[in-house]
């Protein structure tokens, strides 16, 4: 079992990275932090080739998509910080000679998590049902003998990485932007069908206020017809018993 179980098999170059990541907390927390930066890159890159809405920049470092207009207005203010942190933590661990915690490797594995999540929510909803709370229970335990990656190992990993997933961006998959965008398509007909329904329902109801008010005045102007005849002839009743 694992953390990101939930993912489903579109997302499988991501759910690798993510399981890589959540392997090595505990044995080498630099390691984790790596692969998690990578399932990061992985999970924006998904996005900008499947979402309509987002317009790939120019500079597609990791950095300059996160920070992308289009970007930053399709993605929730939560996940973007959330991804700043995987990002910041990833670089540092790649090149910075400094030790990584343990804590900080959690930390940042379950912010993926929380990431992982998200897209999964809004992208394949019905996978998101299997979805469960971080369990560190379910991060596996250190090896007994850990064989740390070096941090120079990692410098070359992540170049040869870069390079898989540029190859991987010009290989079709599914769904496609195309779909998605007429998932949108359909989205906005659905509001747009839902407000015209309201509008006529606005109308039925305003047509009935209209009809029950003519009902009342022409019940009010019989009664004043009534009430005149009446009148009348009450005044040639008494003009009949005077003479």
């Amino acid at each position: 079992m694992s953390n990101f179980s939930f993912l489903p098999s579109s997302f499988r170059a991501i759910t690798d990275s993510a399981r890589k990541a959540e392997g090595h907390i505990l044995g080498d927390p630099r390691a984790a932090c790596f692969h998690a930066r990578f399932a990061l890159e992985s999970i924006v890159h998904w996005l900008y080739r499947h979402d309509a809405k987002l317009q790939l920049p120019y500079d597609q470092s990791l950095g300059a998509l996160l920070h992308d207009p289009t970007f930053q207005n399709r993605v929730p203010q939560a996940v973007f910080q959330k991804a700043r942190v995987i990002q910041k933590q990833g670089n540092q661990a790649v090149h910075d000679k400094r030790p990584v915690r343990q804590y900080d490797a959690m930390q940042v594995v379950k912010e993926l998590h929380h990431i992982s999540y998200w897209l999964t929510h809004i992208y394949a909803p019905e996978a998101a049902k299997k979805a469960q709370p971080w369990s560190q229970e379910l991060v596996p335990p250190a090896p007994a003998t850990v064989d740390a990656v070096p941090r120079e190992r990692l410098e070359t990993l992540e170049a040869e990485l870069a390079e898989l997933g540029s190859a991987d961006e010009d290989a079709p998959e599914s769904p496609s932007k195309a779909k998605l965008a007429v998932g949108n398509l359909e989205e906005q007909l659905n509001v747009a069908n839902k407000r015209l329904a309201a509008a006529r329902l606005d109308l039925r109801n305003t047509k009935q206020a209209v009809t029950a008010l003519e009902k009342r005045r022409a019940a009010q102007e019989k009664v004043a017809k009534e009430l005149d005849e009446q009148h009348a002839m009450g005044l040639r009743f008494g003009v009949l018993h005077r003479t």
